[in-house]
């Protein structure tokens, strides 16, 4: 059996107030399950922003990438921001997710931007600080997350002790391997690495952001996406963000997970293929 999976970063306000109902409904039309890895922290740092606007050499610069203005839209980056609302705003859309059989995964803590800028340097207590604050507000509806994915992939081993201490059963944090094509089991601390293998960035920018922000149309996407798709005899995990595709590609979405199926993958969420190849 082949399996393919699509994971959605939720890393801003609209990820949750448009993209994913968006989705929610586009899996209830094709019957697919997705997995969504949610920071129920802030989205934006301000002194972080800050300092990216000061230091010009920052690799964020060199990402092939869309602008947040151009993702979000001129109200929604206001919102962002000027409010900066969190995760916990919108707990009821987390919870439909969820009862409607889609994966919930942890996305970083307490503030995105902290994360993907500072979290490899960050001690067993700050690690242990942000996650629990993730924790503590999934189980408030009763979600237990078995996955962990960190802001811009930004993790560490103390990072990978800590999740196991907590009880985590795999991190979605590698992505430098589109060649990979299977589970990565790290015996001595019992944990999976799960490997996002179709992708075009070095730094992980979203599938469908990276190939628009290098002028491909839809036609070129679904092609893309087709080649190397057949490059996969077990595992296929693409990713992206909900506030983008969910918004304004919903239709590409749809295709892949079309041509996916078309190809003899089954499609279930990151979770269900931890449980069957781990």
């Amino acid at each position: 059996m082949k399996y393919f999976c699509f994971r959605f970063d939720v890393d801003t306000h609209k990820c949750l107030s448009k993209g994913v109902p968006n989705i929610l409904q586009l899996g209830k039309e094709v019957d697919a399950k997705f997995t969504f890895f949610i920071n129920m922290g802030k989205a934006v740092s301000y002194t972080d922003y800050l300092i990216k606007l000061l230091n010009k050499n920052n690799k964020l610069g060199k990402k092939i990438k869309l602008s947040n203005l151009n993702k979000l839209g001129l109200y929604d980056f206001l919102i962002a921001a000027i409010v900066n609302p969190s995760g916990t705003s919108y707990s009821g859309v987390i919870k439909l997710a969820h009862s409607l059989g889609h994966e919930i995964g942890l996305h970083g803590g307490l503030n995105h931007s902290k994360w993907q800028n500072h979290a490899s340097s960050w001690s067993r207590k700050r690690l242990l600080k942000e996650i629990e604050f993730g924790l503590k507000e999934l189980k408030k509806i009763s979600i237990i997350p078995a996955g962990f994915s960190s802001p811009d992939w930004n993790g560490s081993k103390e990072l990978y002790r800590v999740l196991q201490e907590l009880g985590f059963q795999y991190v979605a944090d590698f992505h430098e391997n589109e060649k990979q094509d299977d589970l990565i089991r790290n015996e001595s601390l019992n944990l999976v690495d799960v490997p996002t293998n179709i992708i075009n960035e070095p730094f992980g920018v979203g599938y469908v952001e990276h190939l628009r922000a290098r002028g491909f149309d839809k036609t070129d996407i679904l092609k893309n996406f087709s080649e190397k798709l057949d490059k996969k005899n077990k595992l296929a995990i693409v990713y992206d963000h909900p506030c983008y595709v969910g918004t304004k590609e919903i239709e590409i979405v749809k295709e892949i997970v079309l041509i996916a199926r078309s190809k003899g993958f089954k499609i279930v969420t990151i979770n269900e293929v931890v449980k069957k190849l781990r």
